[in-house]
């Protein structure tokens, strides 16, 4: 009996142990985050098929059952029967399998459902522009493969931990915070982006109009048609779409939009694709619902439609230094409404610092709440930021959309609007 306490306690006490190490720096204090028992992202060839990926991870461990989920470099192995040992177990295992470049630990929020992913990545922000000597020493005794400077910030640098380094990039992260040297060291989150809008032609905006079409309750719309009375919009006014890209060429969107002024955040320099999508065309849905061209015989009506579209490429996956990088090129570039139609995971400083700082440019920010009728998500938490909800066409609070919502397909079909109110400059 003695001997089961014993081994008891000494479990509670590596548990407990285990859990302390699951912390970042963020704004001075440690930020403690729970970790999926059973799920993992791994980062992998951007060409191998799913089964060259499944046919991968079986070669260095005997898994009984695991899916594969995603199409990029980046892919969540999802752990029938997982437990935090056996993650990190794996995690060593395929530490020696040449086409797993990274294996990391999902991060999840006190429902249960993923916000981030850690990297083999920190973000470091210096405290002054000549302080990189001090970042080469500081890193020096670590296993580094590389260090990037923000193509945006000047202060703030990308490092990229070897895969064979002795220690992860949340404990490096953590190491370099605590010597005081910089502003601050953190992990660069692999962010999972939670979308949450559509898009469709004018007749159907009963967010904008709503005349009672399709079964809806006339009225319960955002009053556009009164709003444009008093202004639709004004070329002088940018509205930066942080998103997976725009159509470049859309001929509801073009015309809004300054030719060769875009941003590719996934690209060293900025330059890459301008902004254009991806194939993902949920950035170029919200640019139209935020900017469509209006009165131009095409398409749908943006809710200020003679106002100015920047696009912002973050990719289909993004890293929260892509985000900051975004927030900061807006700012950079006259924005004057930055619209992000996403959730991520609030204690990232990086996005916070960059959000800080569009703030105090009196930049208007605004931010999807969420589709889940939970908590509002960030940055829509924020009390800078407006956060966007949504309601059916009837004025019921719109859930989640999918088949499965109790109001689809046989009365109100979700369809977000940009807000519910009138923002005059």
């Amino acid at each position: 009996m003695k001997k089961l306490v014993v081994f008891g306690l000494v479990c509670f006490i590596l548990t407990i142990g285990y859990a302390q190490d699951n912390f970042w720096y963020f704004r001075g204090e440690k930020h403690y985050f729970e970790v999926c028992p059973n799920r993992v992202v791994i980062l992998v060839d951007e060409k191998m098929t799913e089964n060259a990926v499944e046919s991968s991870l079986r070669k260095n461990a005997s898994l009984q059952e695991f899916e594969v989920s995603g199409s990029s470099k980046f892919r969540v192995v999802h752990l029938h029967d997982g437990s935090r040992s056996t993650v990190t177990q794996l995690a060593n295992q395929w530490k020696s399998n040449d086409t797993i470049l990274f294996v990391g630990q999902v991060i999840v929020d006190e429902t249960g459902r993923k916000t981030a992913a850690l990297t083999n990545q920190i973000n470091v922000r210096l405290k002054r522009d000549d302080d990189f000597p001090i970042l080469q020493k500081a890193v020096a005794s670590y296993d580094i493969d590389k260090i990037e400077q923000s193509q945006i910030n000047n202060l703030r640098y990308v490092l990229t931990v070897s895969r064979f380094s002795a220690k992860s990039a949340l404990q490096i992260a953590n190491e370099l915070h605590r010597t005081g040297l910089f502003e601050f060291a953190a992990p660069n989150l692999l962010l999972f982006i939670r979308y949450t809008t559509n898009d469709t032609h004018f007749s159907q905006q009963w967010g904008l109009r709503n005349i009672g079409q399709n079964g809806g309750i006339a009225g319960m719309d955002i009053r556009a048609q009164q709003a444009w009375n008093i202004t639709t919009g004004s070329p002088n006014i940018r509205i930066a779409i942080i998103d997976t890209g725009v159509d470049l060429n859309h001929p509801d969107l073009a015309p809004n939009m300054i030719p060769g002024l875009g941003f590719d955040a996934t690209v060293i320099g900025g330059v890459g694709t301008r902004g254009n999508h991806s194939g993902n065309p949920h950035g170029t849905a919200v640019a139209g619902i935020a900017a469509a061209r209006g009165n131009n015989g095409r398409g749908i009506a943006g809710v200020a439609h003679n106002s100015t579209i920047l696009p912002v490429y973050t990719g289909n996956y993004l890293f929260s230094s892509r985000v900051a990088d975004g927030l900061d090129w807006a700012r950079q570039n006259g924005a004057r409404v930055i619209n992000m139609s996403f959730g991520l995971n609030s204690a990232d400083l990086d996005v916070n610092k960059a959000l800080d700082a569009a703030t105090a440019a009196n930049i208007v920010l605004v931010a999807a709440s969420g589709n889940g009728n939970g908590a509002v998500d960030f940055p829509a938490s924020r009390p800078d930021v407006i956060a966007v909800g949504a309601i059916d066409r009837c004025g019921r609070r719109a859930g989640r959309i999918d088949k499965n919502s109790w109001y689809y397909p046989k009365f109100c079909v979700n369809i977000k609007t940009i807000g519910n109110r009138l923002i005059r400059f």
